[in-house]
């Protein structure tokens, strides 16, 4: 294959996963996730970033359609099923909820606080919850609707309260992170990543 059809492939390869796991009423959102770490790890370094353009665009343009989605379709009827009980669940589901899990996970990495608080609050979030909704609603466990709204509701939060801090957090750590690497060049966060085929170097 020459290189100009690997970006079409690789798109490719995500929707025949998702059909694949379909077909045998698998979950094809884990079916995607899994193909797509594990061609990344084979190829990258292999072939040229400009491969993975296609593919890292057309995802940021459907996670834009889904939430326009969600927010045309869903949040309406959900703020207006909100109870105090699922706004304070929704609240913790953004802070201790999430952030406590993430603390626990970096323990043992050596990184920083304002790393770890960085991580827990910008890291694990978007359309996934929204999938695993979906899931639930599926299913038809018990409570499945009051669980959807929070989820919904959680999300429909999270976009508004990540939204209105990305650039303030992005500038407090960035300047948080040039005074701690110019004192200290060693932190864990200023360690180049490791490269495909390349060891990383130890830090004395």
């Amino acid at each position: 294959m020459t290189g100009r059809w690997l970006p079409i492939s690789l798109v490719a390869l995500a929707a025949a996963a998702f059909s694949v796991a379909d077909a045998f009423e698998a979950s094809g959102f884990l079916s995607v996730w899994v193909a797509g770490l594990t061609t990344g790890m084979m190829i990258r370094g292999h072939v040229p970033e400009s491969n993975f353009h296609l593919s890292e665009q057309l995802a940021e343009l459907l996670a834009a359609i889904g939430f326009f989605l969600l927010g045309v379709g869903l949040l309406g009827p959900v703020v207006g099923r909100a109870t105090p009980v699922t706004v304070v669940y929704a609240a913790l589901s953004l802070t201790l909820v999430r952030i406590l899990p993430v603390a626990l996970s970096l323990l043992r990495t050596g990184l920083a606080r304002p790393t770890v608080l960085y991580v827990g609050w910008f890291g694990p979030r978007g359309l996934a919850s929204i999938v695993f909704a979906g899931l639930v609603v599926e299913s038809a466990v018990p409570g499945a609707s009051t669980i959807a709204d929070v989820i919904l509701l959680t999300v429909a939060i999270s976009l508004v309260a990540h939204g209105a801090t990305a650039a303030w957090g992005a500038r407090r750590y960035a300047d948080w992170f040039g005074r701690a690497s110019a004192a200290d060049p060693g932190i864990p966060e200023a360690a180049a990543p490791a490269g495909p085929s390349k060891a990383a170097a130890p830090r004395g």
